[in-house]
């Protein structure tokens, strides 16, 4: 590597397959184009989206509409599973971003840092494929005003077989449906490092000449924000699908408690599991389970409609 090489800051960006309100969306690009993305792949799920027009044309920002002729050309026709969509979505980036380093996360995921991206990834070592990023989920946080992504509070998975006494501490009577301590994924998302002959980007790692990637932890400078539950009626509206279609599809333990329980049942576990009271986070924080984050999407917003 010469010394010009040496001190080239790497370039990064992000392509995501998404579905959202517009407000969401602009959230969603204001943040990350202030952490310095070099560029924002929106693959609208939805071809006739109205978000999408809003970020035509905008610097670093390229607007995908994922319509039949799109599909057609990229996979032979539109898978029906939307896993499958994502995953041809963030291979084509892959192989036509031009970038060092691009990541695949989802519209209600917001990446943490107190580092310049491009430095942390600057610091990984040359052998390394992917930089992944622990996820942290949305607590709910009552009585904010911010009609986004209202939280303020994350915790990290919890593994029952790691930490068996915190997780039977935080999670009973609800224990044994939440073996990670997650209601969403827990393996995180990642950074995968352009270039690469034979890598293909996953939804949540690669392959690598069809052989899974492997061997590589959580940097401990980036964390994904996921917002997946942190508004109680939004979360219970989405439950018919998450059930059906989504995450929890994979996790047969839970998607029998919530399936069967009754309304005040499932409101009875949303409490438990995503509604803690203040000394409870205070605690997780003090043990390295929490964080607090504040992201201002609002004034992001509004930055971003002022460039």
């Amino acid at each position: 590597m010469t010394a010009e090489q040496g001190h080239h800051m790497p370039t990064w960006g992000i392509a995501t397959t998404i579905k959202a309100p517009l407000a969401e969306v602009e959230a969603f690009v204001a943040h990350h184009l202030a952490l310095g993305a070099d560029r924002i792949i929106l693959h609208f799920d939805d071809a006739d989206d109205p978000a999408a027009d809003a970020f035509d044309g905008m610097a670093k920002v390229e607007v995908i509409r994922c319509d039949d002729a799109y599909w057609q050309a990229v996979n032979g026709g539109r898978p029906a599973i939307h896993e499958t969509r994502q995953t041809v979505n963030i291979q084509r980036a892959y192989g036509t971003c031009g970038l060092d380093w691009l990541a695949h996360i989802d519209g209600d995921e917001f990446i943490w840092t107190t580092n310049a991206i491009g430095d942390t990834l600057g610091q990984v070592p040359p052998d390394a494929l992917m930089c992944r990023m622990e996820p942290w989920e949305a607590l709910h946080t009552p009585g904010l005003t911010d009609d986004i992504f209202n939280a303020r509070w994350f915790r990290k998975p919890i593994f029952a077989k790691r930490n068996p006494k915190v997780h039977a501490e935080i999670f009973d009577p609800f224990a044994d449906c939440l073996s990670h301590g997650v209601l969403s994924h827990s393996s995180g998302k990642a950074f995968f490092r352009c270039g690469v002959a034979g890598l293909q980007p996953r939804i949540h790692g690669a392959l690598v000449d069809d052989e899974r990637l492997t061997g590589q932890g959580f940097n401990r400078n980036l964390h994904l924000l996921h917002f997946h539950a942190q508004d109680p009626y939004r979360w219970k509206a989405a439950l018919p699908y998450r059930l059906a279609a989504g995450a929890y599809r994979f996790n047969p333990e839970l998607a029998d408690l919530l399936t069967t329980a009754a309304p005040d049942e499932i409101d009875m576990f949303y409490h438990h599991v995503v509604a803690p009271g203040p000394m409870l986070v205070q605690d997780w924080v003090m043990r390295g389970f929490a964080l607090r984050a504040d992201l201002h999407l609002r004034d992001q917003i509004t930055a971003m409609r002022n460039r």
